[in-house]
């Protein structure tokens, strides 16, 4: 597990793998990680950048040391925001001397963070590698941005995905989730897809799934239960980051008390010319 030194906090608020709650926000982060074994390992993280003090974000700028001695591999860091990247490496392990600081300049919003190895001397990549990253948000005239504390992300199975759940008996009870799309493959996501189904047999209603990101907002409703079929699917082109998910019960007529089981599926397409490109999602985080 991934620990963190806050260099500069105040009172605001962050991103965790629970969600959006107060407090914890740094103008800069230093972060420490282990890569696994594999040749082929790689890590995955996300921060956000966003305005502070009056001025928007211009760049994401970013440095990365490995800590570990005597591996036939060096470390790099690569870094995305929509079809935009940039990378920094650190030329020698286990010196306590991180690479060169790059720079992404792109604003305010979600940046990806990818590890991974470069072998040496055509060398198998092998064994585990602890490194640090050193990353912050920029304006144009060098003032530190507001920096979210970094995600971890966990990938799933590429394809569309699917989780279950139920919803509580009282009438107002809602379910709400996070999920993360991110680059893959060095594809951007344009849109998030989504359709659920209400599954409890006998329930005078039905569900409406609502998915929202920045200022945009759509929605699929699926009022036949247990029928054994999804709503359509609905999509909301937002991009890359997180996307809020809220089930809520809906009724033409009568009451919605009673618990229901649900089904959702989710998935995150890229940009491509190619129908069904797909980049990457990550695991439903219950909010």
């Amino acid at each position: 597990m991934s620990t963190m030194k806050i260099r500069i906090a105040f009172s605001g608020w962050f991103f965790l793998l629970t969600g959006f709650i107060g407090s914890g926000v740094a103008l800069a982060h230093d972060f420490k990680g282990t890569l696994g074994t594999a040749p082929n390992a790689e890590t995955k993280y996300m921060l956000n950048c966003y305005p502070s003090g009056g001025y928007p974000s211009e760049k994401f700028a970013f440095n990365i040391s490995g800590l570990t001695k005597s591996r036939p591999y060096t470390l790099k860091l690569t870094v995305a925001k929509g079809e935009a990247g940039a990378v920094a490496t650190d030329p020698a392990n286990g010196d306590r001397k991180p690479g060169l600081f790059n720079s992404l300049a792109e604003g305010d919003g979600s940046y990806f963070l990818s590890i991974s190895k470069v072998p040496n001397s055509g060398k198998p990549a092998k064994g585990t590698m602890v490194f640090t990253v050193q990353a912050h948000c920029q304006a144009a005239n060098t003032y530190h941005t507001g920096t979210t504390e970094p995600v971890k992300l966990t990938p799933i199975a590429s394809g569309f995905t699917s989780f279950s759940g139920s919803i509580k008996a009282p009438f107002t009870a809602k379910s709400r989730f996070l999920v993360v799309c991110y680059p893959e493959a060095d594809r951007p996501t344009a849109r998030y897809g989504f359709r659920v189904s209400a599954v409890t047999k006998n329930r005078p209603y039905g569900l409406k799934l609502s998915v929202t990101k920045d200022n945009g907002v759509e929605e699929t409703l699926d009022f036949a239960s247990a029928d054994g079929e999804f709503s359509e699917w609905s999509y909301l082109e937002a991009g890359d980051g997180p996307y809020t998910l809220e089930l809520t019960k809906v009724a033409e007529t009568g009451t919605t008390r009673g618990t229901m089981a649900f089904k959702i599926e989710n998935m995150c397409e890229a940009e491509a010319e190619e129908p069904d490109q797909l980049s990457g999602i990550t695991s439903p985080i219950k909010q």
